[in-house]
Formats: structure tokens, C-alpha cells, sequence
């Protein structure tokens, strides 16, 4: 996780100008580069000639490659900052994902600081912490979104204890 932070502030500061790099400095490999846009990802996304399309496409087609049976059933993103994409690239990949045919829905576990609510611009009445606390009316926290092609549920109110409800049984049934 520290080198994932450390490489991403050399992104920022301009030191990787070869994607390349990343893999060279971490050992891992390069799903792919996602270029800047002057729109929201949100609305990018779904022009699938856009370069943000191309982009994630091309991410979600290297991570069909990391498995036997294709891409992987659950994916996690995850970052040491804020602001460094991960509710932009969840949208993206799910989009992408959905275009193939697969059956997606995408969950933001970030309930301490929701924000793909925001981002599409929707209620956050009932999502993933209620699950978490107990409430098994998940219909009433699903949201299908017709227009990305995958379903949503959003993280729900912010809870007072956060930590203890994602380290539940609950998130493993889910």
C-alpha cells in the first residue's frame, strides 16, 4: 500500500512520465493510463467513443486477463488520499463491465465519506451502512441506473462507528 502512495505522488509531481515506470518501480503490472478529461467522467463514460471509454475499456480488458474464468467477480478500489479517482474509475469499470453483458452492481463502501451519490446526483437515504446495521431490505437499497447499464447501492447514511460495521459478518454475506 505504501508504494502505491508513493507512486502515485510521483505521478502528481510529474516524476513518472512513462507508464512503464509504474511497473518497473512495483513490481506489478500496468492495467492501463487513464487520460484527464475536461468533463465529468460520469458523462464521459457513457460515449464509448470517448478516450475515457477507450481508457477503461482497455483496463477492464487487462483485468479479464488476471483470472482463468475472465475478470474477476468482485473488484475493490482502494487509495492512501482522497480525491485520487477511485469513485470516477468504480463508475468507469462498472460501465465498461456492464457494456459486455455481465449482471454489475456497484457498491460505494466509503460510508464514512459517501460520494457516488453525489457524483450521479441521487439520494443517499438508504445503502450499505443500514445493510450493515441490520436491515435486510436490500430492494429499498438497490438503485438500477438505465443509463450506465449496472445498479447502485449507494453507502447509506454516515454512521457513528463505521470501522466496527464494515468489520461485521455482515459485508462477507453481502
Amino acid at each position: 500500500h505504501g508504494s502505491c502512495g508513493r507512486i502515485v505522488g510521483e505521478l502528481r509531481a510529474g516524476a513518472i512520465r512513462d507508464p512503464q515506470d509504474v511497473t518497473n518501480r512495483i513490481d506489478l503490472p500496468l492495467l492501463g493510463a487513464i487520460p484527464e478529461t475536461e468533463q465529468t467522467v460520469a458523462q464521459d463514460i457513457l460515449d464509448k467513443k470517448s478516450t475515457i471509454y477507450e481508457a477503461y475499456f482497455s483496463v477492464m480488458t487487462n483485468l479479464s486477463f488476471l483470472t482463468e474464468h475472465g475478470a474477476p467477480r468482485s473488484i475493490m478500489l482502494t487509495s492512501s488520499r482522497p480525491q485520487e479517482g477511485k469513485s470516477s474509475s468504480s463508475l468507469s469499470l462498472a460501465s465498461v463491465l456492464a457494456a459486455t453483458g455481465k449482471s454489475v452492481i456497484l457498491v460505494d463502501a466509503d460510508i464514512r465519506n459517501p460520494s457516488l451519490n453525489r457524483y450521479l446526483e441521487m439520494p443517499n437515504n438508504k445503502g450499505l451502512s443500514h445493510y450493515l446495521s441490520g436491515d435486510d431490505s436490500l430492494q429499498e437499497m438497490i438503485a438500477t441506473l438505465p443509463q450506465f447499464g449496472f445498479s447502485l447501492m449507494t453507502a447509506g447514511k454516515t454512521p457513528p462507528n463505521a470501522a466496527e460495521l464494515l468489520g461485521r459478518d455482515r459485508l462477507s454475506l453481502l
